[in-house]
């Protein structure tokens, strides 16, 4: 009855430990799939044509709205009408779009500077 026990123990203990080295690669693979610096660091070309294309897309679907052209509009209708307008986006958004596209411009900027300086060779880029 002892030995029984004691295997089952060992069994439990083994698994345990299975299921914990398991969990760790788990952890890993979650961890490596959603870092998102080690993907830029490994495809930084592709990482700079999205960054456009969003910036471009994020560009188009904001024109007309913002500051400038907030005072373009007719002062005149803004006072006669106190609601704000349909088109216009929420402050937080504009702020969130506005650092977005700084970002993506200044790691754009980052990585031509590097490419000219011959620090990343666009051949071996996979």
């Amino acid at each position: 009855m002892i030995s029984e026990s004691a295997r089952l123990q060992r069994e439990i203990n083994t698994e345990k430990a299975d299921l914990l080295e398991n969990l760790s690669a788990l952890e890993t693979k979650a961890r490596d799939a959603t870092d998102w610096r080690a993907h830029i660091r490994k495809h930084p070309w592709e990482s700079v044509g999205i960054a456009l294309a969003a910036g471009a897309a994020l560009g188009f679907l904001t024109a007309g709205r913002g500051p400038r052209a907030e005072r373009a509009r007719n002062a005149d209708d803004a006072a006669t009408d106190p609601s704000p307008p349909a088109s216009r986006s929420h402050p937080i958004l504009e702020r969130a779009v506005d650092t977005f596209v700084a970002v993506a411009a200044a790691r754009t900027v980052e990585l031509l500077k590097e490419a000219v300086s011959g620090r990343i060779d666009p051949s071996s880029q996979a």
